[in-house]
């Protein structure tokens, strides 16, 4: 039998959709960025509608990964490659 886990552990950090979100939607301000989208075929505001279906916990690590992305120094070309392989898995589910 399986047991339900409780979906906010007293230990798991509380997430901040609107704060995440934001995060996400300054990222996607860059010019770079909004060039590569557009090259792909997306536009920023497409791709945030895209995001915006995504789980909370899903928002959160990509804002997460967004931080991190840009303080180690990786270009805008790896954060657009990130975003996309989420849009497509968010697609297949």
């Amino acid at each position: 039998m399986f047991t339900p886990s409780a979906p906010h552990s007293e230990t798991a950090p509380l997430l901040d959709r609107s704060a995440d979100m934001a995060n996400i939607q300054k990222a996607l301000e860059s010019k770079a960025l909004k060039q590569r989208l557009v090259d792909y075929g997306l536009s920023p505001e497409g791709a945030l509608a895209k995001i915006g279906g995504l789980s909370d916990e899903q928002v959160h690590l990509l804002a997460t990964n967004i931080d991190a992305l840009q303080a180690g120094g990786m270009k805008n070309s790896d954060i657009i490659i990130i975003l996309l392989l989420i849009i497509v898995v968010v697609l297949i589910i």
